[in-house]
């Protein structure tokens, strides 16, 4: 197929940054919202100041412009207390002030800031009324952070959300420092709760890709209290066409379909806890939906903030439909001119009925692929396309691409994969068809990734740390010597404010090679000692002093670092029996870690849940999975120690049935924080309780080459899990081009065996030999499916089948 030409799309967003002077050699993005000084921050810029003369954003001379690109805060405060903010200030001028930039920060009732001074009927709280914060003036092109603690000095009489916002240099104070432009210096950022009451929030809700009309799936929500009082609450389950959940009470033509209510509980201040519930939908027409969850307080009861309390899920398509996804795309790092390009999509339908369509690999330049319908002209360079091949429900296939890279700008692409181009197979969401690849470049030069960044868990204050940082080019051509930069940041992205821990050099690397680079430094914690969570963050070559083909991935961020003097308790492995009966003693084997900095003793406490997310009872309550056992550790665990104990459980109380066993450790010593309460539970393997068997195929070996006119075997070992006796069993072998569903139709079916009957935890081990002639020319993985006959009642019938090592056909 020849390739496309792929427009010029970057000209107008070009011209804009060249005529503010604030491309600092790279191209911004087009998007119409987007602007200079453009941060995470999605709330816009306001003030109530006049807007400036275009004259005065092309200046003569050089000069410093200051921008506030974060502000933060907690989720809510209780009247008369001290608030902590997080404000950053960035200097996107040319030129430096020196000094330091004054800052206030306000609490406002919307996103339209009005100053104290002179005060009037409109006037937001200013806080620390008499004092503004100073903020170190940073360099051109360099950021600042400051955290301050600040104080409630105005007049906030009524509880509810306000809006916290910072504003950098303000001309109605003091003579503001010389900038370039003074109307750029307003940030609004997240509501803030202020008062005595609680504030219920849903943080995520889950639910299943897809269900059929009328039929009961399970759904799920977490529900937190984020306010300064506790309070109980309930979850209200709907059915929504979109993302906003609208309230059937009172009922509106807005209002989403209400499915069900589900108490949740009495919630302390920071306590969360997860409910699921069974719902069932039966809209008219058959798509794509969401379902939401509204916490409501009981009885009505008064919250900080009414506007926060919903959130919806991923879409579900509800109907008889197929829904086919390509959930992923791979291909090289780098790609010279002409070079032969190996891709592969993974195409899967997560829909409710069987379905199949062709799937189209495109070069694009940008996050957009461009569609067409039956011939028109598509922007990107089309690489090739192939049938999916029919996939069941919950079934996926790997597709193999392989082309030549075509003549482009040199640059930054992407590889996107495009399921139903043309839309010719009815789903149930025709929005999910595409797929985008990791960005690669494409040309000739280096291209300098920082692959890895790794650092302890934990660090306290005054303490060194140790980090090492791998650096890799993964371009066409070799890089000439560059640095690497280390910093502390307060989150994954690297702005310049982050505490600088220093630097090392970076040799020339050859196309594919990679470099480790170690360094021990002792963070100034911004200045401010509070305890609390940071990342490292590693940029290579921040400088631009190589040319590379892709500029912008040269940062990489690790895991989180906790900073100070806490203990973090984390449950890090958990084995145990896979089945039991009711009412009889079983073992488990529970390792826990103290990856904090402060020693302290520990509590383990075993669970059965429904499923993978362990929840605990809290506060004295019950939580919503059965508790199994609880064990004291008889030994302290130090800062970075870990201990593993054997705790005696028995399944007296727990109804027959399957299971997710899950651990909870917690600290002995009640009222002590830990660095983080989010990493406390851990769920294992499944439980089976009462009187089933449970066949599992538990390993499948065979060659890893073999030639289809000469036999081969295939090496097997089956086993009973369950707690009852399994009878004979057939034990089928099939060859796949698919690893992760066997039993499509396109698999091929090699022969069966008869595995014997099996006593509980006995196991039986064979070979089954692949007459000549049996296996096809290509690579495939083998497949064992252990078909029970009717009369074996299994607790688990997903462990029947083994996969195992791709294995190549040849002549």
């Amino acid at each position: 197929m020849h390739p496309r030409r792929v427009p010029l799309r970057f000209a107008a967003g070009l011209l804009t940054c060249l005529s503010l002077g604030a491309c600092n050699g790279e191209v911004p993005p087009t998007d119409a919202t987007s602007t200079p000084q453009a941060s995470p921050d999605p709330t816009p810029l306001t003030s109530a100041r006049s807007a400036q003369s275009l004259s005065s954003l092309v200046p003569t001379t050089p000069m410093a412009d200051f921008v506030v690109t974060s502000v933060k805060g907690p989720a809510s405060l209780q009247l008369g207390a001290a608030l902590q903010a997080v404000v950053t200030v960035c200097n996107q001028g040319d030129a430096s002030s020196g000094g330091s930039v004054p800052v206030e920060l306000y609490l406002s009732a919307d996103t339209v800031i009005t100053p104290d001074r002179p005060l009037v009927p409109a006037s937001d709280v200013r806080l620390g009324a008499y004092s503004m914060v100073q903020v170190p003036a940073p360099a051109p092109g360099q950021c600042a952070t400051v955290r301050p603690f600040v104080t409630l000095d105005g007049p906030v009489n009524v509880q509810g959300a306000y809006y916290l916002a910072a504003w950098a240099n303000p001309r109605h104070g003091p003579p503001p420092v010389p900038e370039r432009n003074l109307d750029n210096n307003v940030r609004v950022g997240p509501r803030v709760g202020v008062g005595n009451q609680p504030d219920f929030v849903v943080t995520s809700v889950t639910a299943p890709t897809s269900a059929l009309k009328n039929q009961p799936f399970l759904a799920s929500a977490k529900v937190c209290n984020l306010g300064t009082g506790s309070g109980s609450v309930s979850a209200r389950f709907y059915l929504s066409a979109d993302a906003t959940i609208v309230s059937h009470v009172p009922l509106t033509p807005a209002s989403d379909t209400f499915l069900s209510e589900v108490t949740v509980g009495h919630l302390q201040p920071g306590q969360c806890q997860r409910v699921s519930h069974p719902v069932s939908a039966s809209p008219v027409l058959e798509g794509p939906y969401t379902v939401g969850v509204m916490a409501v307080a009981s009885n009505l009861a008064p919250e900080l903030d009414l506007e926060n309390n919903s959130r919806a899920s991923a879409p579900i398509g509800i109907g008889f439909r197929p829904d086919l996804v390509v959930t992923s795309v791979a291909g090289p790092g780098s790609l010279a001119f002409g070079q032969a390009l190996t891709a592969q999509a993974r195409v899967c339908n997560q829909g409710t009925q069987a379905g199949r369509a062709p799937v189209t690999l495109l070069l694009s330049a940008d996050e957009r692929l461009a569609g067409t319908f039956f011939g028109f002209e598509l922007p990107d360079f089309v690489l090739g396309s192939q049938d999916s091949g029919m996939l069941e429900p919950g079934a996926c296939r790997d597709l193999p691409f392989q082309a030549n890279a075509p003549s482009v700008t040199p640059g930054a692409y992407y590889l996107g994969a495009w399921v139903d181009l043309d839309n010719g197979v009815q789903e149930l969401s025709e929005a999910n068809n595409t797929r985008l690849s990791a960005r690669l470049g494409v040309g000739h030069g280096p291209d300098l990734v920082v692959t890895e960044v790794s650092g302890p868990s934990s660090l306290a204050f005054g303490q060194s740390l140790a980090a090492q940082v791998r650096v890799c080019n993964q371009g066409t051509a070799a890089s000439v010597p560059t640095t690497m930069e280390l910093r502390l940041a307060l989150d994954t992205n690297y702005h310049g404010e982050e505490s600088s821990l220093g630097s090392a050099s970076v040799p020339a690397l050859s196309e594919g090679a990679c470099q480790v680079l170690s360094l021990t430094a002792t963070p100034d914690l911004f200045g401010h000692p509070v305890e609390g969570s940071g990342v490292l963050v590693a940029r290579v070559d921040g400088a631009n002093t190589v040319a590379e083909l892709v500029e912008d991935n040269n940062s990489t961020s690790g895991a989180r670092i906790d900073i100070g003097s806490r203990s973090d308790l984390v449950v890090t492995a958990l084995s145990g029996a896979s089945s039991v009966r009711v009412n009889e003693p079983f073992d488990v084997q529970v390792t826990v870690c103290n990856q904090g900095t402060l020693g302290t003793q520990a509590i383990v406490h075993l669970y059965a849940s429904d499923d993978e997310v362990i929840t605990p009872g809290t506060g004295g309550q019950p939580g919503q999975d059965l508790h199994v056992a609880t064990k004291y550790l008889d030994v302290g665990l130090d800062a970075g120690a870990c201990h593993t104990t054997t705790v005696n459980a028995t399944a007296l109380g727990i109804p027959a049935g399957t299971y997710f066993l899950g651990a909870h450790v917690e600290l002995r010593s009640p009222g002590i924080a830990e660095f983080s309460d989010e990493n406390n539970t851990k769920a294992a393997g499944r439980l089976g309780v009462g009187d089933k068997a449970d066949f599992v195929v538990t390993s499948l070996t065979g060659p890893a080459s073999v030639s289809t006119n000469q036999p081969f075997n295939l090496a097997y070992e089956v086993c009973n899990q369950g707690t009852v006796s399994a009878s004979q069993a057939q034990l089928h072998f099939v060859l796949s081009p698919n690893d992760a569903i066997i039993g499509q139709p396109d698999d091929r079916f090699l022969g069966m065996t008869e595995a014997p009957a099996l006593q509980p935890g006995q196991c039986t081990t064979g070979t089954f030999t692949v007459p000549p002639g049996h296996a096809p020319i290509g690579r495939y993985h083998p497949g064992a499916v252990l078909r029970a006959p009717p009369s074996v009642v299994e607790f688990f019938t997903d462990n029947n089948l083994r996969v195992g090592a791709a294995l190549t056909v040849t002549y």
